[in-house]
């Protein structure tokens, strides 16, 4: 675990020159739940800038056709690109709820990964059946799921300020790189056809043609990666390690968005 004061949050807030920075998120969080956080954000705490993190898991998230996941807002796609919200509630079993209050079976699970050594699955959702990985999703997707994730790609874009309340002068989208990929000196075809490396360039593209402010982190990490050797998540977990969290405060500094904020 990264420690607060180095993490992406922590290291904003000491550069904020007395505004605050306030940091949602959730493991199984998808595009349709920034959503909604965003809008949170806005009302309750007046914010009026918003940096939304993309990574490879935030589109299947998104739709409740492929995630079960319970305790968020997921996208019903309807029929002429129509959509709604749907909030998928959370009604932990007796197992979960007894475990949920039991350090050692957290530890177990947690920091052992018990359930992994044991052969025991722990479902993350309708989508979990991956066989081949780029940046830790399914390499290969069907056109049915390509389709889907593109319309929620489209509809976030389309309807985040309304939603929110804001302008897109405010909001910055930082897209993650293709991680651990990054790091060999060729890509392989393999990583091409991957959905993470088209979906990025879907998003990136559909994002500018909207006049969004994004950062691509695949160009910033892979040039200090050449110059550094320093990777930037755990060897055991695709996660930010602090250097990794570091190294996306340094572009967010950069930004028009960030820089609007602090004047």
């Amino acid at each position: 675990m990264v420690p607060f004061n180095k993490s992406l949050s922590g290291i904003l807030s000491k550069k904020t020159e007395g505004n605050r920075v306030y940091s949602f998120a959730a493991s199984g969080a998808g595009l349709s739940q920034h959503l909604v956080w965003g809008k949170h954000a806005k009302e309750k705490y007046d914010s009026n800038f918003f940096i939304f993190v993309i990574i490879a898991n935030d589109f299947s998230e998104s739709l409740e056709k492929y995630e079960i996941s319970p305790g968020f807002h997921r996208f019903i796609l309807k029929n002429n690109k129509n959509w709604e919200l749907s909030l998928s509630n959370y009604e932990p079993s007796l197992l979960r709820r007894m475990m949920r209050h039991s350090k050692l079976a957290m530890y177990l699970i947690t920091n052992l990964k018990i359930h992994a050594k044991l052969n025991i699955p722990l479902i993350l959702g309708k989508y979990d059946k991956r066989k081949k990985f780029v940046s830790n999703f399914n390499a290969d997707v069907s056109k049915e799921f390509w389709k889907d994730a593109s319309s929620a790609a489209d509809i976030y874009l389309d309807n985040i300020e309304d939603f929110i309340g804001t302008d897109k002068s405010r909001i910055l989208f930082v897209i993650d790189g293709i991680r651990p990929e990054l790091y060999e000196k060729n890509i392989s075809k393999e990583v091409i056809n991957s959905f993470w490396f088209k979906m990025r360039n879907y998003f990136i593209q559909q994002a500018k043609l909207r006049k969004f402010e994004i950062i691509d982190m695949q160009e910033a990490f892979k040039n200090d990666y050449n110059q550094n050797s320093k990777k930037f998540e755990f060897k055991k977990d695709s996660h930010w390690n602090s250097y990794g969290h570091a190294t996306v405060a340094k572009s967010i500094l950069k930004s028009n968005v960030w820089n609007k904020f602090i004047e």
